[in-house]
C-alpha cells in the first residue's frame, strides 16, 4: 500500500539482479556506492538493497524482490521464510 507506480518493476529488477549476481542486492548497492561503479558491469542490473537470492545447497533457487517499503531485506527474508518454512536459507551478508 502506498508503493509508486513503478515499486512492482525495481521488486523484479532487485529479484533479477539478485538471481544474477548470486548475493544480496544490497551488497551490490554497497559496492556501486564505494566506488565499484563500473557501468559495463551493471546493464540490465539494479544494484539497490531489497533484493535476496534464494540459495539451495550453493544453488541458486530463486529470488524475491521488494519495493517500496523500508526495511526491505528484512520483508525479503520474511518471504523467503514463509514460503520456506522454518529451514528456508538466510542471504549472506
Amino acid at each position: 500500500e502506498g508503493g509508486g507506480p513503478i515499486t512492482a518493476e525495481t521488486a523484479i529488477l532487485k529479484a533479477q539482479t539478485a538471481a544474477h549476481w548470486r548475493r544480496p542486492t544490497t551488497l551490490l548497492e554497497e559496492a556501486v556506492t564505494g566506488g565499484g561503479n563500473q557501468a559495463a558491469l551493471w546493464i540490465n542490473d539494479f544494484p539497490k538493497g531489497g533484493g535476496l537470492p534464494i540459495m539451495i545447497e550453493g544453488q541458486i533457487a530463486g529470488a524475491v524482490g521488494v519495493g517500496g517499503a523500508g526495511l526491505q531485506d528484512e520483508c525479503a527474508q520474511a518471504g523467503i521464510d514463509a514460503v520456506l518454512g522454518p529451514h528456508a536459507p538466510t542471504a549472506q551478508r
